[in-house]
């Protein structure tokens, strides 16, 4: 990817941040660095619009680590950029918890299955308790 389009991916589409210490309790396989920030960047605008699923669209993405957070310092908004494609600040929390592959993706993966094995599996583990959701 030429280094402008990779310029204006940065300065135009910062979409997420996570800081890498709020999640550390929940890493049990020490998979990422215990402090840092990564920053995830993607193409969207009034003019480009990627959805990843071409393959020329190769590069729109971008994700970055910081390992020193505290040199980091907040951007507003482009003015270029329309409101529209503004997403505003929002607060995430992190908390453990038990994942369950979906049916879809059971399917997909072993090229069908037990129905009636999987929903015991899910009625074994509590999946579909009401208070779960």
């Amino acid at each position: 990817m030429e280094k402008e389009k990779m310029m204006k991916i940065i300065k135009e589409n910062i979409r997420n941040e996570i800081n890498l210490e709020d999640i550390a309790p929940f890493d049990k396989d020490g998979l990422f660095p215990k402090k840092g920030m990564l920053s995830f960047f993607y193409c969207v605008t009034d003019e480009d619009l990627f959805y990843g699923t071409d393959p020329k669209d190769k590069g729109y993405a971008k994700v970055f680590y910081f390992e020193d957070v505290d040199n980091l310092t907040a951007a507003k908004f482009p003015r270029k950029l329309d409101a529209d494609f503004r997403i505003s600040e929002k607060a995430v929390s992190f908390s453990e918890d038990i994942s369950y592959p979906t049916a879809e993706v059971l399917f997909d993966r072993y090229k069908g299955f037990d129905w009636d094995e999987y929903n015991e599996c899910m009625e074994e583990n509590d999946y579909y308790n009401e208070e779960v959701w």
